[in-house]
């Protein structure tokens, strides 16, 4: 459950945070 869903969130939060350079939370 967290494997498929962490593979997900990886490649987006790296994107979201270059986007709005946000702070790796």
């Amino acid at each position: 459950m967290s494997s498929s869903n962490e593979a997900q969130f990886k490649p987006q939060c790296f994107v979201w945070a270059g986007k709005s350079e946000a702070p790796t939370d």
